[in-house]
């Protein structure tokens, strides 16, 4: 997967506390293209990032006229550098939902300043 070092950027820039998300968008060659910081979604900071489903779906469609596709999710953990099983379970429900085939979940860890990468 290829993801534009602008991408990358955009993510340090805006999420800087655990359990902080958006969404990735994607052109027709699977490139990550798009980022969008979930700024009104609801978070505690430590345990529980609940993303703000109805402007992020907004967001979605304003990519889908430009030709960008809604590919998964970043969000920041402190220092775990792998996905919860909230995690799997939610993109699992997005799968589902989207009726898409894999879901692109990122998790920035903030302790180290490095991105993983994990498709469900």
């Amino acid at each position: 997967m290829n993801i534009s070092p602008i991408i990358y950027e955009q993510c340090r820039k805006t999420l800087v506390q655990p359990e902080m998300g958006g969404i990735l968008g994607c052109d027709a060659d699977g490139n990550i293209v798009a980022y969008h910081f979930d700024a009104t979604a609801e978070t505690d900071h430590h345990n529980a990032y609940t993303p703000d489903i109805r402007q992020l779906n907004e967001v979605i469609r304003q990519w889908y006229a430009q030709d960008i596709y809604f590919a998964g999710f970043i969000h920041t953990h402190g220092f775990r550098p792998r996905l919860t099983c909230g995690d799997i379970a939610y993109a699992e429900t997005i799968k589902k939902s989207c009726e898409m085939e894999d879901c692109l979940m990122m998790i920035y860890v903030l302790a180290t300043d490095k991105f993983y990468e994990y498709v469900v």
